[in-house]
């Protein structure tokens, strides 16, 4: 999931709250899938913790691979140039 979030080069655009909304929903969905009881609200804080840490690791992540890609294409324009 992270990798394709990280490619996707519509996500430059998705703010780091609707990641992260996206995040706890899943989480969400995954817990009531196993039939446990109903999450306390331990649990709840601990989703929205980690939905909160990783939105912003994934947003960083976009954010990095955008500058790598930005940066690499003037010089892929210069090589087509001089070749």
């Amino acid at each position: 999931m992270y990798l394709c979030l990280v490619n996707n080069p519509f996500m430059a655009k998705v703010s780091r709250k609707d990641i992260q909304l996206s995040i706890e929903g899943a989480l969400q969905q995954t817990l009531l899938k196993l039939d446990l009881p109903e999450p306390s609200k331990k649990i709840e804080k601990l989703v929205d913790n980690f939905s909160r840490k990783f939105s912003v690791k994934v947003k960083d992540a976009i954010k990095k691979n955008d500058k790598a890609k930005k940066r690499a294409k003037p010089e892929s324009t210069l090589k087509k140039t001089k070749a």
